[in-house]
């Protein structure tokens, strides 16, 4: 919680305010002649107040005090006013209008009636009950109480069903011949919150009005005592929704003064007033309430809630003639300023407050946020279908997703949140040129609607990336753990689909839209709109029971001609199952949530004859040649327990297309291959390695390693091929000083092995042995630190494989590696900036490198080449080319082929971008970039991430006291990661891990025994000789 004051001492030469707390102490000097309490009232209705606060102070200067103790922060400022006249006077409120506009909602003053600073009220010993009393409008046209009855019982009801804190609410039109009904429902109700929305005035005490006439007035202080007549009964909290209740009693020409009220209220209980300081318009008043009571149940202090209030009829433009009524709301308090309010036994801020907003459709469906609507069956069959993580997509039956599609899939993200807890967003584009347009909107439009504080943050903030950089924020809302996200639309790019497929791996990705795109064929395929009564489900399945085990084992689209051949049913009957279909190209398939009812239902030797019913006619087909169905032919071998014939399938169609298989494809057969110990058995060597290459690309690497030594061969050609996929699979691992020994071995035996078999004249042997020797030159490189060594192999190996390089794929992937190779030993031990020479020399090996693998299409090496280019960059202090380069590294197409590769240039230019002034620090934002990270079990992104920590902790440091506990917390991660992964042995791990224990020493104030027990310790070996001979201080600033 961050807290300011705001005071106006006393001074016989100078009239100022003075604020202090939260940042530096500020005097603000005033005018001695155009003071607005002195010479003329003060009037926030009057068309003319915005020019008039401008003139009677320095706004700007105030604003500019205000927002530097709000700047990247994102709890709220509380500026407690003093009690007395002079600070008392000034229209804090209206200075939201002047400070930035991300702050606005942030800025929560809060007056004070008395300088006792021991009492925090934080805990309310029950739930929120409501108490709503609507006033008589006497003469007022402009008041209509039956309508403001209505809106506030629609209010409470959307912020009963948002929160769940409140327990009950009434409301009760407020009469002076009818007093005793009021009474009556108080006592029934027993409230601790009353609200009053309608008219007021001070004479001399605070008034409401609760009948016609000049008589029509009743005091607060008669209210309370009637109300609750015992003593000490009455509510902490009152609302007074009522003009010029609260303006100040020096302002002759408005009538009322909001201390006074909480002075005749405290008598009874009361400790939170929060009253009105002018007149407010009605349409500013309906914006202004509906934020109000959403933010104080969702366990916001009183203050705080006022100021989320004034913020949003600010932000919904409603107040823009030059009158400051948005300021009218003001909160006076016995309590001093507390973080939150816990109602009864709930905390403050539900977990899911973010996706409580944007599943009740920006309370379009207010019921479905929090559970309180009933949820049909369909829409609970399929939150059960789409709760296990993948890829769905959701046909519509309809063009665009009308208000019929919207409701159901609000209210299947309603029934996946109540029944996981998983924090779930529907994404609802409406309008816009392009997809990454329409999402920036709905991000924009998004944004509006969360809690202003940002629980459930990790959300709030990714929606804020996609606001700003569409589809980047896209990836990041996907990369947080457990996340569902509901697109109500259909991407119109390859880019997002990209992004779309490589989220992370526990998410559930629901795309609706009318038909099946070809970019979600391999995804399952559900229909959002159908009514899927289990009792026609069952039966179908008794009618038709082997067409629909058929329709239930196939994840592929059928044609049903080719099921009524196989199974011999006509077609008339076939047409009992079309409800349940999705048509996809003319074919069919069965509805993911269909589909898995049945397969509870079919008994197993029905759905082995399925199986094989399918094998039949998939294999009519030339499968080699339709990579799908050699797929799903080969899942269905597995499933039936036939690793053999499965083996068969992939062997024959290796030898027949196996050349233009991508890595995607090897991987989706790697994830078959695991699931049958006869298949991986029984494979061919080439298609065996192949698949097991792509699967130490995409980095699983605790399942190759086990594959790779459950197996043995007889050719050195392929030992050697097995030991080089084993010393990477341990490299991964490298940090730990086993693997990187196993690393070492496997490398090295296989270059042995292929030196055999170069002995043996086996063909092509030679360049197998080539690119071992690049291996082994890396591990030198990367982790002895031996560049020269590294390079001379390096240079002899483009020497010999240089003039075949882009005639042959195997030559052009082996050419393009070791100039990367290369350009990094140049690259790595030269000093900063680079000489122009050595970094003419460093980029003219990438170019080389990438020109052979753009000619040959070889796209993950391509990738490095360019990150190591922007590295190169970089060094040359040339961060515009570096930011260029590391972008394109970052996007949809780069994750999907290179996720560890894409995670570390995305963090690498975000850093760029703060160095250079185009960006802000964010703790949001940077936690984000080390979860990614830290998805990866590479060396590589272990490395970056015990960076990022110091880093971050520098950062956080600098922003002051609360934000250094989080730096310490980063930097005792370092040590603990230090010390977990004892392979970190280069020079530059050694300085990281010095710079961790020098800013631990910083931080805690230890005094020199941090830094002093590290230089002791086996860590401090490869640590530069000035900086042993350096105080912590000195290595955590940089200053050595």
């Amino acid at each position: 919680m961050k807290l300011a004051e705001a005071s106006s001492p006393s001074n016989l030469f100078r009239r100022f305010i003075r604020l202090t707390g939260a940042g530096p102490d500020r005097d603000i000097g005033l005018p001695w002649l155009r003071l607005p309490f002195l010479d003329r009232p003060f009037d926030l209705w009057s068309r003319d107040s915005r020019l008039a606060l401008r003139s009677a102070f320095p706004a700007g200067e105030i604003a500019a005090a205000l927002d530097e103790r709000m700047f990247e922060d994102r709890e709220p400022l509380f500026l407690r006013i003093g009690a007395g006249a002079r600070e008392s006077a000034v229209p804090w409120e209206a200075f939201q209008a002047e400070i930035s506009p991300l702050n606005r909602h942030k800025l929560a003053p809060v007056r004070t009636v008395d300088d006792d600073r021991s009492f925090g009220f934080a805990a309310v010993p029950e739930r929120m009950r409501v108490l709503a009393l609507v006033g008589h409008p006497g003469p007022e046209r402009a008041f209509d109480p039956q309508a403001a009855h209505d809106f506030l019982a629609e209010t409470l009801a959307a912020a009963a069903t948002a929160s769940g804190r409140i327990d009950e609410y009434d409301l009760l039109q407020l009469r002076a011949d009818d007093l005793d009904a009021a009474v009556a429902l108080a006592r029934t109700l027993r409230p601790n919150v009353v609200i009053f929305f309608g008219i007021g005035q001070r004479a001399p005490a605070p008034q409401l009005r609760t009948a016609d006439g000049d008589d029509g007035w009743m005091a607060v202080s008669a209210l309370a005592q009637r109300l609750f007549p015992t003593p000490h009964s009455a509510p902490p909290f009152w609302i007074f929704w009522a003009c010029s209740l609260g303006e100040h009693d020096e302002q002759t020409s408005q009538s009322v003064e909001g201390g006074a009220a909480l002075t005749a209220l405290r008598q009874s209980g009361g400790i939170s007033v929060l009253a009105m300081r002018s007149r407010i318009r009605v349409r500013a008043a309906r914006i202004m309430i509906e934020a109000l009571l959403g933010s104080f149940a969702s366990g916001e202090p009183l203050e705080v809630a006022a100021a989320v209030s004034r913020a949003a009829a600010l932000n919904a433009d409603v107040i823009s003639d030059g009158r400051m009524d948005y300021a009218a709301p003001a909160v006076w308090s016995l309590s001093e300023p507390v973080d939150a309010v816990s109602w009864g036994d709930e905390p403050a801020f539900p977990a899911s407050w973010v996706a409580v907003r944007l599943l009740s459709g920006a309370n379009e469906l207010p019921a479905l946020a929090n559970g309180v609507a009933p949820i049909d069956e369909t829409s609970s069959a399929l939150a059960r279908t789409w709760t296990r993580p993948g890829r769905y997509f959701a046909v519509t039956g309809s063009a665009s997703i009308d208000p019929g599609s919207r409701a159901r899939l609000l209210s299947v993200g309603a029934a996946l949140r109540r029944d996981t807890g998983r924090p779930v967003v529907p994404v609802l584009p409406r309008s816009g040129a392009t997809f990454d347009q329409r999402l920036r909107l709905w991000a924009e439009d998004a944004f509006r609607q969360l809690d202003p504080r940002h629980h459930d943050r990790e959300i709030a903030q990714a929606i804020a990336a996609i606001r700003d950089t569409g589809l980047n924020g896209l990836a990041r809302l996907l990369a947080i753990p457990d996340i569902v996200v509901l697109l109500g639309e259909v991407p119109d790019s390859a880019v997002a689909w990209d992004v779309l497929v490589t989220a992370a791996a526990l998410s559930s990705v629901v795309v609706a839209g009318s038909a099946v795109p070809d970019a979600a064929r391999q995804w399952a395929i559900d229909q959002l709109m159908m009514d899927m009564a289990n009792e026609e489900i069952e039966a179908a399945v008794r009618a038709e029971p082997l067409v629909s085990a058929i329709l239930s084992v196939s994840e592929r689209a059928l044609a049903m001609g080719d099921v009524g051949r196989i199974t011999g049913v006509e077609a008339a009957r076939l047409t009992r199952l079309d409800p349940f279909c999705v048509r996809v190209a003319g074919q069919r398939v069965l509805a993911e949530t269909v589909r898995r009812t049945m397969l509870r239902l079919l008994p197993s030797e029905t759905v082995d004859a399925a199986h094989r019913s399918c094998i039949t006619m998939l294999l009519d087909r030339p499968v080699e040649h339709d990579f799908g169905a050699l797929v799903e032919v080969v899942r269905h071998y597995a499933s039936l327990r036939e690793g053999s014939q499965a083996a068969e399938a992939i062997n024959a169609a290796w030898l027949a297309a196996g050349a233009g298989w991508s890595i995607s494809d090897r991987a989706r057969l790697f994830d078959q291959a695991t699931q049958s110990r006869v298949l991986v058995d029984e494979l061919a060597a080439a298609p065996w390695f192949s698949i097991c290459e792509a699967a130490i690309v995409l980095q699983q690497f605790a399942l190759v390693r086990t594959m790779l030594s459950g197996r043995n061969f007889s050719t050195p050609v392929e030992k050697a091929r097995k030991h080089a996929m084993l010393s990477e699979c341990f490299k991964a691992d490298a940090t730990q000083p086993p693997a990187q020994q196993a690393m070492r071995r496997e490398a090295a035996a296989a270059v042995a092995e292929a030196q055999a078999a170069v002995d043996a004249g086996i063909a092509d042997a030679a360049v197998q042995l080539s690119q071992y020797r690049n291996n082994l030159a890396r591990i030198s490189q990367y982790f002895d630190h031996d560049y020269d060594g590294a390079l001379a192999v390096y240079d002899t190996i483009l020497k010999e494989v240089g003039p075949s390089a882009f005639a042959n794929p195997i030559f052009g992937h082996l050419f393009a590696a070791a100039s990367r190779n290369a350009a990094e030993c140049v690259l790595d031990p030269a000093m900063r900036p680079l000489d122009p020479v050595i970094r003419d020399r460093a980029e003219a090996l990438v170019q080389q490198g990438l020109e052979v693998a753009r000619a040959l299409h070889l796209a993950e090496v391509e990738m490095e080449l360019r990150y190591t280019r922007a590295r190169i960059a970089e060094a040359a202090n040339d961060d515009q080319t570096a930011a260029l380069i590391l972008a394109g590294l970052s996007d949809g197409e780069a994750q999907r082929r290179y996720p560890l590769l894409a995670a570390i240039a995305a963090d690498r230019l975000a850093w760029n971008e703060m160095r250079t002034g185009h960006r802000r620090f964010s703790w949001d934002d940077a936690r984000a970039r080390l979860r990614t990270l830290r998805l990866f079990e590479h060396a590589w992104a272990q490395r970056v991430v015990i960076r990022n920590r110091i880093d971050c902790a520098d950062c956080l440091a600098a922003r002051g006291a609360p934000d250094r506990e989080t730096a310490i917390e980063l930097l005792k991660d370092n040590v603990a990661d230090i010390r977990r992964l004892p392979g970190l042995t280069g020079d530059e791990d050694a300085q990281r891990a010095a710079k961790t224990h020098a800013g631990l020493d910083v931080l805690t104030a230890s005094g020199g025994t941090v830094w002093a027990a590290f230089l002791e310790s086996p860590l401090a070996a490869k640590v530069p000789e000035p900086w042993k001979r350096g105080t912590a201080e000195e290595i955590w600033q940089g200053r050595i």
